[in-house]
């Protein structure tokens, strides 16, 4: 298209030219454009920065370009570096928080560029703004929901670990403070013939409240609240709060919003509730409101492996009295205990791959979508890590569910759940095993079959955890039609058999502990030939079947 031609009235081509780089500007509603002087004062102000900033052009010429930047920012001086850095480099980036007329913020990535005359001097500057708050939001909301997914498999992990109750309650509200960023956690156990609430764990409690303190049972209390309408219950502003009445407890401590939900195991009765408190105003989400039901799904679980733990316990302790009957009962409750802490593994790995992987997933189609709808290459850039993460995310999902509940235990019998444990091994930890059951039975008693898994995989980590070897042997043979004989040996360090009377020696003496337990309960007898220096051989005589 030729251009037009002023002939000698160039005000006049100036003027136009002006007019139409005006139009331009003022059409990307998109897009803050605006200039400024060299000390930062504000020279010309688009529709779109009145649109995203609020401010008319009337109102934001000669005002410092300082009122778009936080109170924070402008602290730090954080306009002066970006003149500067556009001075010295050509270009002032930023990727930041802004502020508009009304208070409000936004999340932009910006740019700054110097302007200069015919001499190539500078004479001020041009900013350009994008809002990007909606991008940053989505962001956060998929770490935030990915991080809350990994704290519920961490638990997950602790809580099939059999460490005491008490702690894994305490490890619990530690994770819930750090995952949910609130300096207030409680867990209340619900003392039904007594009608209250005791504070049995707490993080930002006084300790001296701690296993002391108690709040009444009824509707007047969050707590009662909580267990009359089975929860989950969300506070938004406690000081405002009308559905309870009684909160002196929670506004000591500085309580402000919260949410709570109830600790339930799923054949027992109400253990309790369990809450998370901020100390000022703020919105709990779907997501958070869900993080914390799954840490009280995963804490139900085990208070339900604990009472039958109790009632193995109990048992035991009048084994002289009705030796015969309640041996049985108690090998049976063993078998019991055993297939019920894999019900749980399996409960856990199917939530990993029904919920966990496909939002995952579902979180990277949608990053993907995204890093096609902009052109920004930072935002493009920071999409791309986010799914990256996400990528890593899932396949830490994939193998986790794996180790929680292998499925070619549940599909092909022990044999081939004991080969792939040995390739496993090798994958994970680069230790070798050989596995020899060649001419044994497959056990038909399923307990008897996790059993045996359970326990070759933790006797192959103990062995790298603490043997410092590369190679391990695992066999098993059949010396009767009702028993097995399984063996792990490895040619380790080894160690003082001796150091198994103190539990507290290490996790090795505590899993060896346990194991040896377990087989004492359902008849069966573990053999120790250990020195220092001199390796390891364990068998385990199992029973394959209760009696």
């Amino acid at each position: 298209m030729p251009r037009p031609d002023f002939g000698d009235n160039p005000a006049e081509a100036f003027r136009q030219s002006e007019q139409r780089l005006r139009l331009i500007l003022d059409s990307a509603l998109d897009f803050a454009i605006f200039t400024t002087d060299l000390d930062g004062q504000i020279t010309s102000w688009n529709n779109g920065a009145e649109r995203l900033l609020g401010y008319s052009e009337e109102e934001a010429i000669g005002l410092s370009a300082d009122v778009i930047f936080t109170r924070e920012d402008v602290k730090n001086r954080i306009s002066d570096r970006e003149r500067k850095s556009a001075l010295t480099t050509g270009r002032g980036e930023d990727e930041r928080w802004h502020a508009r007329k009304d208070g409000s913020c936004f999340w932009s990535n910006g740019l700054m560029m110097p302007l200069k005359n015919d001499a190539g001097e500078a004479i001020g500057f041009l900013k350009i703004l994008r809002d990007q708050t909606q991008a940053k939001q989505s962001q956060e909301q998929l770490e935030t929901h990915a991080r809350q997914q990994r704290a519920v498999a961490e638990l997950g992990q602790q809580a099939l670990q059999t460490i005491p109750l008490f702690k894994l309650i305490q490890e619990a509200a530690k994770l819930i403070s750090r995952t949910l960023e609130t300096p207030l956690v409680d867990v209340l156990r619900w003392k039904e013939e007594e009608n209250v609430f005791q504070l049995v764990v707490g993080v930002g409690w006084p300790e001296q409240l701690i296993g002391h303190a108690t709040v009444e049972g009824g509707k007047d209390t969050l707590a009662g609240y909580t267990l009359a309408t089975r929860g989950p219950v969300i506070v938004e502003n406690l000081p405002e709060e009308n559905r309870f009445k009684d909160s002196t407890l929670l506004s000591e401590q500085g309580a402000v919003s919260g949410v709570s939900v109830i600790v339930a195991g799923e054949y027992s009765h109400t253990f309790g509730v369990l809450s998370a408190h901020a100390t000022s105003r703020r919105e709990f989400t779907r997501d958070d409101v869900n993080f914390l039901q799954a840490i009280a799904n995963i804490l139900g679980g085990a208070i339900q492996r604990q009472a039958v733990e109790d009632q193995l316990n109990d048992l035991n302790e009048t084994l002289e009295q009705r030796v015969v009957r309640r041996t049985q009962q108690i090998r049976a409750l063993a078998f019991q205990l055993t297939r019920a802490e894999e019900q749980e593994r399996r409960r856990l790995a199917q939530v990993l791959h029904d919920h966990l992987q496909q939002l995952l997933v579902a979180s990277r189609f949608q990053l993907a979508s995204a890093q096609n709808l902009t052109d920004d290459p930072q935002l493009t850039q920071t999409l791309r890590r986010a799914n990256d993460l996400l990528g890593q995310a899932v396949d830490a999902s994939r193998s986790l569910t794996v180790e929680l509940s292998p499925p070619v235990l549940h599909d092909e019998g022990l044999v081939a759940a004991l080969r792939w444990l040995g390739q496993w091994m090798h994958q994970m930890h680069g230790l070798t095993v050989e596995v020899d059951t060649d001419g044994i039975a497959e056990p038909t008693e399923e307990s008897v079959r996790i059993f045996i898994f359970q326990a070759v995989r933790e006797l192959l980590l103990n062995a790298v955890k603490h043997a410092d070897v590369k190679e391990a042997h695992v066999r098993m043979t059949q010396p009767n039609p009702d028993q097995l004989h399984t063996i792990v040996e490895d040619q380790g360090k080894g160690f003082d058999p001796d150091s198994l009377k103190e539990p507290s020696a290490g996790r090795a003496g505590y899993g060896l502990l346990s194991i040896r337990e377990r087989l004492h309960l359902i008849g069966g007898r573990m053999h120790l030939d250990t020195k220092p220096d001199r390796g390891t051989k364990i068998i385990l005589d199992v029973p394959l079947r209760p009696t």
